[in-house]
Formats: structure tokens, C-alpha cells, sequence
């Protein structure tokens, strides 16, 4: 009678821990930082057009502008929070011709970038970059004594505002205490300058990506309607950009532009207006999703849309 007991008491064990296993548990109460920490969670990637870095400086010539570049574009692809647009990266200029043409080239780099989907240009300048050297002899031996420095300008542009969100300049430098042997080569002297300027322009840019970032977290992020086929209405941003099953996106319609009406000069752009939300049913191609209309209508291709 004893085992009976005890093997009875054993099943109604397992069985109440069976039913416990499929049991989720969830939270009813989040901090304010543990909320914060989970909406971060939520995001689509902004698709930047980074543009060639120019030179101002005599010094470092392409060498740094290549470096400049590369290092913006590998800082925010390490962040995860952008996608940087390489497919039509030949129709752009550099930043030269925008520095020297002023607002004339703005408007067809804007076009070329809306209809490519692209969220933000970044561009930007190296105003100066320079060596001081210091030398002193002790014998044989020279004490000689390297100090670098590297300015650097860079600027964000929102495409959908066509507004100039950021323009922010960095001084950074770096020094190199080193004993060389009188009779140096040229060539070791040269490496070691530029060992210094590439130094100074990496800790420049280093400076920058805060910045950038704290600028264009906020933007909110558009994207536009690239075909209409039946019901299925495709849009140009996918999995790659975050977006997800069930995501209901905003259909806007266009914005306009405000002049100031005494000067006459663009103070800027109103905000479009939801006319309809599409439902994200399905993902094609490298980087494009598939919605159906959930509410409203008048949805054509090229309208501008956002997460709801």
C-alpha cells in the first residue's frame, strides 16, 4: 500500500511538472532603462551614401582621403545600425565637387539618392593634416621627436528633408618619441610621417561617429513603394534592413515644400500625411519586403513610406 502511494504521489508530480515546462514566463513591469534597452531592439537600418573624403591638406594626399573613407564606413557598419549604399556608388560625386559647387550639385545628389533609396549622405573634408618634427643630436644617435595633427569636417545630409542635419570639425593629434641612427634613409622618414598623419586622421574620425550617431538615431526612417503588382505591393527595404513579418508600414503622401515669403529662401518641408498602412507579408530579392493594403488606399509607386 506504501509503493502505491508512493508511485501515485510520484505521477502527479510529473505530471504537474510537465505542465509547467510549457509555461512562459513574462514580464508585466519594465524599467524605464530596461524598456529603453528593449526598444533598441526595434529598428530599421538607415541606408547612408557615404561620399569620397577629400584632401584640403598638402599632406597625405590620396592616401588619407582613401583612409578617411574607409574608416566612417567601417565604424558604421560595425554599429549595425546602417546599411551603406555600395550598388551605385559610381553615379555620385565626391566631396570635392560638393565642397566647390556649392548648392548646385545638392539637388541632383539629393535625386540620385531618393531614388535609390538612400536615407542620409554623409561627406566631408580633411581641412588640415601637418607634420612638426624636432631633432637633437647626441652623437651618433638623434633624439628625434614627430608630432602629428589631422583635422577633419564631416556633414550629414536627411535625405527626406534635404536638410543639412550635422556639420561637425575634430581636431585630433599624435607624437612619436624615437632614437634613429644618424645616417636614417629617406624612405624610413617618410614612413614614419605617414605612419603619424594616417594615426592622427583615424583618431579624428574615431571622434566623429558619436556625433553622426546621436544625429541621425532620431531621424525616422523612410522608405517608398517600388511596385504594385495585384494586391502585393513591394517596397525597397527587406530582411536586411530590419524590417519584419507583420511590420504595418505608413503610406505618406508627398511633402511640400515651405518658403519664407519675404525672402523667398526654402525653410523646409512639411510632414506627409497618412493615406494608408500596408502589412509586410513576405521578403524578395536582396533587400525588398511584400505588403498587402491593411487600411486606406491610393497607394501608387514611389510614395513614401515609414514604420507605423
Amino acid at each position: 500500500m506504501k509503493s502505491f502511494c508512493n508511485l501515485y504521489f510520484l505521477i502527479i508530480i510529473l505530471v504537474l511538472s510537465s505542465c509547467s515546462m510549457g509555461v512562459v514566463k513574462r514580464s508585466t513591469s519594465l524599467t524605464k532603462k530596461e524598456a529603453s534597452l528593449a526598444k533598441r531592439e526595434f529598428f530599421i537600418r538607415k541606408k547612408l551614401v557615404i561620399l569620397p573624403i577629400h584632401n584640403e591638406s598638402p599632406f597625405g594626399g590620396k592616401d588619407l582621403e582613401v583612409l578617411a573613407t574607409e574608416e566612417i564606413r567601417r565604424y558604421l557598419i560595425r554599429s549595425g545600425r546602417y546599411l551603406i549604399e555600395t550598388q551605385y556608388s559610381q553615379e555620385y560625386p565626391n566631396s570635392q565637387a560638393v565642397f566647390q559647387g556649392g548648392g548646385r550639385n545638392l539637388s541632383s545628389l539629393l535625386n540620385k539618392a531618393k531614388g535609390h533609396g538612400a536615407n542620409l549622405i554623409i561627406y566631408g573634408r580633411i581641412v588640415d593634416s601637418s607634420i612638426r618634427q624636432k631633432e637633437d643630436d647626441i652623437g651618433l644617435i638623434r633624439e628625434v621627436f614627430l608630432f602629428g595633427s589631422s583635422t577633419v569636417e564631416i556633414r550629414v545630409i536627411d535625405v527626406s528633408t534635404e536638410q543639412e542635419v550635422l556639420v561637425k570639425k575634430v581636431d585630433a593629434f599624435t607624437e612619436d618619441k624615437s632614437y634613429q641612427i644618424q645616417n636614417l634613409t629617406r624612405e624610413n622618414k617618410f614612413e614614419l610621417r605617414r605612419d603619424l598623419l594616417r594615426q592622427a586622421t583615424k583618431l579624428a574620425i574615431s571622434k566623429l561617429i558619436k556625433p553622426i550617431w546621436d544625429k541621425t538615431k532620431k531621424k525616422e526612417w523612410f522608405g517608398r513603394v517600388a511596385k504594385i503588382v495585384g494586391k502585393n505591393i513591394y517596397i525597397n527595404a527587406g530582411l536586411e534592413s530590419g524590417v519584419k513579418i507583420g511590420d504595418i508600414m505608413k503610406v505618406l503622401t508627398p511633402t511640400q515644400d515651405i518658403f519664407d515669403p519675404v525672402s523667398g529662401g526654402l525653410i523646409g518641408k512639411t510632414k506627409g500625411e497618412v493615406k494608408s498602412t500596408i502589412e509586410i507579408t513576405d521578403f524578395f530579392g536582396n533587400n525588398g519586403a511584400v505588403g498587402i493594403l491593411h487600411s486606406g488606399g491610393n497607394v501608387s509607386p514611389g510614395d513614401q513610406v515609414t514604420l507605423y
